[in-house]
């Protein structure tokens, strides 16, 4: 089977370390929105490190402002 076998090159990878948003460029972004809403989405999107797609699913009932909360259910198809 070695002799069918494809062998595909090698992807090299970056060795750089993400980038880290300082205090003053976080207040910025979060101040950056003029509508609630959008201020609400990058919130969650960096308070939370939630990703896009979990983000457009979440529904009112997912967050209680009150007690500041954010309640994550299985995602599913």
């Amino acid at each position: 089977m070695k002799d069918k076998r494809i062998e595909l090159p090698t992807i090299k990878r970056s060795k750089k370390l993400p980038a880290v948003l300082s205090q003053e460029e976080v207040r910025k972004l979060l101040k950056a929105p003029k509508l609630l809403k959008h201020h609400i989405l990058i919130a969650l999107l960096y308070g939370c490190g939630l990703r896009c797609f979990e983000v457009r699913n979440l529904r009112i009932a997912d967050l209680d402002f009150d007690r500041k909360i954010l309640h994550v259910k299985g995602w599913q198809r």
